[in-house]
């Protein structure tokens, strides 16, 4: 018979606290009924949010992908996650939409969350609400690509971006001064999609790049 012994007082190392994260994304009731309902003080469910304190989640992503065919009535978007984050007392960890999202898009919504002066973006924040940049320091680059035929042209997409918030000599600097942001306290994630169109033998663009800064 096998013998397992657990030596608990026995420790290893220490443990990162952002493995404890968690996701909420537009599927079935995580999101709508789930940690947000109308009706609730602000929105949010006090339940949920007792939960996820208890938990000792540190760190959430969203918005992930939506369900095929799902319809939601569109009253959560990104300054309630944000706002939801800030009550949960989790870190936000935002996903880039590499799949058929394009750059410009992406840098608008970076722009929006974290844009302090007069640019286009910082202004409708402040219309909406948010007087003051979320100063979101987590970004996700796709998610899932490798579950789409697009995947190889994700691959290329985040590379791109890579490059763009990585090359400190380019154009970062011309983004930063533009849009009124500063990456030095922001993080980048990138994954490596195998299979559909990508070859696992190749390490993609994106990873390489964005590997040293990571």
């Amino acid at each position: 018979m096998a013998h397992i012994d657990v030596l608990t007082g026995r420790p290893i190392g220490p443990v990162d606290r952002r493995i404890f994260g968690s996701v909420t994304e537009h599927l079935g009731r995580c999101v709508d009924g789930g940690v947000f309902e109308a009706g609730s003080p602000g929105g949010f469910r006090a339940d949920v949010l007792a939960a996820v304190r208890d938990l000792g989640v540190t760190n959430v992503r969203w918005p992930l992908g939506a369900a095929p065919g799902a319809e939601e009535p569109g009253r959560f978007g990104t300054g309630e996650f944000l706002s939801w984050c800030a009550i949960a007392a989790v870190e936000p960890v935002l996903g880039f939409n590499m799949d058929t999202g394009t750059l410009d898009e992406a840098l608008a919504w970076l722009e929006y969350c974290n844009g302090s002066g007069d640019s286009h973006w910082a202004r409708r924040r402040r219309a909406d609400g948010h007087a003051q940049p979320f100063g979101v320091r987590y970004w996700g680059l796709g998610h899932q690509v490798h579950r789409r035929r697009i995947a190889a042209t994700s691959v290329r997409r985040c590379s791109l971006a890579c490059t763009v918030c990585f090359d400190r000599e380019a154009e970062p600097i011309h983004i930063e001064a533009e849009r009124g942001l500063d990456a030095r306290d922001m993080k980048y994630g990138a994954g490596e999609p195998v299979g559909h169109g990508v070859d696992a033998t190749t390490r993609p663009v994106s990873v390489e790049t964005a590997r040293d800064p990571l």
